[in-house]
């Protein structure tokens, strides 16, 4: 269930951002907290950020209930903090931590912040997943080292006693192990990964 879309009463206290606002739980500071830290590691962070109170979710007796809702910074992701939940929407996700599901509180907001985390990496405005750019960048090499193989390998076939098709083969060759090593190492770190 959203809890931040059921909000008693249409002015005051009640609403996002006022300055009425229950005290937080030692749950959401130790939450939000964590969360921080760990965006701060990633270079990004919270944006505007409120607290809110939720009153009745399921009846209009039921205790109020107090929230942080915020925006991870660059990106379309809210979070919102409960007394005994979390929640994670926006930019079509819209994953729920809720206290049943967990053995602890604590691991709850072990799972949210990491969850929250991944969905800033590999959302546009927070950083990519991956390092492509540099990915692109050895393939056009490789290829390119390729292509220059060949040119080098047809110039000693057409010139055989030339001391220059001889120096460019033995570059080739070189340039060749260099390529391979390259591949090996391209390979080898996305199957660690």
């Amino acid at each position: 269930m959203k809890r931040h879309g059921i909000l008693a009463g249409s002015e005051g206290a009640d609403k996002p951002g006022s300055d009425m606002a229950e005290p937080l739980s030692p749950f959401q500071h130790d939450c939000e907290g964590r969360l921080s830290r760990a965006l701060q590691e990633i270079g990004l962070r919270l944006d505007e950020r409120t607290v809110g109170i939720v009153r009745g979710l399921v009846f209009a007796t039921d205790a109020p209930e107090s929230y942080v809702e915020a925006r991870i910074a660059g990106t379309e992701l809210k979070v919102f903090i409960y007394e005994d939940g979390a929640e994670i929407s926006g930019g079509g996700i819209d994953d729920r931590f809720e206290q049943a599901d967990y053995d602890s509180l604590d691991e709850l907001a072990t799972a949210f912040v990491a969850r929250a985390v991944a969905h800033a990496l590999a959302t546009p405005g927070g950083r990519p997943a991956s390092p492509k750019p540099r990915k692109v960048l050895l393939w056009f090499l490789l290829v390119t080292v390729l292509v220059a193989m060949l040119a080098i390998y047809w110039a000693h076939e057409a010139y055989p006693k030339s001391r220059v098709a001889n120096a460019l083969w033995l570059l080739m060759w070189g340039w060749g192990s260099v390529a391979a090593v390259l591949s090996t190492v391209m390979v080898s770190r996305k199957r660690k990964r």
